[in-house]
């Protein structure tokens, strides 16, 4: 018996080494932890950086549960050597994959995890479908949060062609996305006066100083504004929140469920009004496709993902800092003094020294992580579609289209939709 599971070893150790994976993981995850540990001890550094990735390539399709363990009791931490995936990524899989057994349909069940690792693996990797699971699990405990989320490419002009069409007054938020994602607000009055607001956690620096470039994710969103509201009051900010290629998605997320509670925090002499702030705090005009942009600055509360020291600098400098930013009533200043103690920064160590880093937003990603997973394992595959679609821009539609109807009129479009 033992001869023949030496020679099985010898067998899985020359599969490796041959850069043959068939079969492998269907025979490493049922392993006990010792013979795991016998196996790779077998291992020389070359096997595992070939073997390693791949490893995690099947454990990050499949969340096996024995993998996961086996994998942290024999290397600890040491896989980030071979692969580079965020350091606590086996706790979450193990947590997860434990829970995740009450759910007996393997289709829905392999859902979720598409789903859930779009948000545990680091920034960067939330797609559409991520991003309406994240609204619809927000909507299912505040039922007024209910933003859109559309394709630039493919449904901008036919979300504005909508908003056109829809009853007012109105106030929207929505998220648009492609290769970069932004947020915005709209909000037409009683009287007809319109106003747009586009955030962008990278700022609209080039296209606000260049007057040539027209090739942002703001840009293209202007060029479909103009052609059912060219005489909108609009505002771009010029404030850059995002130090990484990666991480638009969550700022943008982040930031249009925060759009629907940022009046609370504002100062009274803005009459709790977002565009009161964004036209009191003006800071320059543009002419862009015929259309003037107003640049303005972000409220505190928004600010609060900068992910830069530069964010506490603002706080100590603004004119507001004695009005609370967050539910617990903390305020700039109050942060300033003790940033630790706020979850913005902590101590980071960088080329040897140690810095204040401002973490809010990876920190936003594990919450949305959790968030919307508890939302998965509570309801069924159909009622996590139909949650979804609310956010989409047929759900958008659907109920605009409802909110007519309620008034004796009927929605009619150009497109289909």
């Amino acid at each position: 018996m033992a001869d023949s599971r030496i020679k099985k070893d010898d067998s899985i150790i020359q599969m490796i080494k041959n850069k043959n994976l068939v079969g492998l993981f269907e025979y490493i995850k049922n392993l006990s932890d010792i013979d795991f540990i016998k196996l790779f001890n077998k291992l020389d550094c070359d096997d595992y950086r070939f073997v390693m990735p791949s490893l995690f390539e099947f454990l990050k399709n499949s969340w096996d549960l024995n993998l996961a363990k086996a994998i942290k009791t024999y290397f600890a931490e040491d896989y980030n050597e071979f692969v580079n995936i965020p350091r606590n990524i086996l706790d979450t899989i193990i947590g997860y994959s434990e829970k995740l057994q009450k759910i007996k349909d393997n289709d829905y069940k392999k859902m979720c995890i598409n789903l859930i690792n779009q948000f545990i693996f680091g920034t960067g990797n939330i797609n559409y479908h991520g991003g309406m699971l994240t609204l619809a699990a927000i909507n299912s405990t505040k039922n007024h949060i209910i933003p859109t989320i559309f394709d630039l490419t493919n449904e901008t002009f036919k979300y504005f062609e909508i908003i056109a069409k829809a009853p007012r007054p109105l106030r929207e938020r929505f998220v648009c996305f492609k290769n970069h994602w932004v947020c915005g607000e709209i909000e037409i009055d009683g009287a007809g006066k319109i106003s747009i607001v586009i955030i962008d956690s990278l700022g609209d620096h080039k296209l606000i100083h260049d007057p040539n470039y027209s090739g942002s994710t703001s840009a293209t969103i202007l060029f479909q504004v103009k052609k059912f509201f060219s005489s909108a009051e609009i505002f771009l900010i010029d404030e850059k929140r995002q130090n990484t290629p990666q991480g638009c998605s969550v700022f943008a997320l982040d930031d249009v469920v925060h759009l629907y509670s940022v009046e609370k925090y504002l100062s009274a002499k803005y009459s709790g009004s977002l565009f009161d702030f964004l036209r009191k705090n003006q800071i320059g005009t543009i002419k862009r496709n015929g259309m003037n942009i107003h640049i303005s600055s972000l409220p505190l509360y928004l600010l609060r993902t900068m992910a830069s020291t530069n964010l506490l600098t603002i706080l100590q400098n603004s004119e507001d800092k004695d009005i609370p930013i967050n539910k617990k009533g903390d305020t700039a200043k109050s942060l300033v003094n003790q940033p630790i103690r706020s979850n913005f920064f902590e101590h980071k160590s960088y080329q040897g020294q140690s810095r204040l880093q401002n973490n809010r937003i990876e920190y936003k990603l594990t919450r949305i992580a959790d968030r919307n997973f508890r939302f998965l394992l509570g309801n069924d595959f159909d009622q996590v579609i139909f949650a979804m679609n609310k956010h989409s821009l047929v759900g958008f539609k659907n109920r605009i289209e409802e909110s007519l109807k309620q008034k004796g009129v009927k929605f009619q479009a150009k497109h289909s939709y």
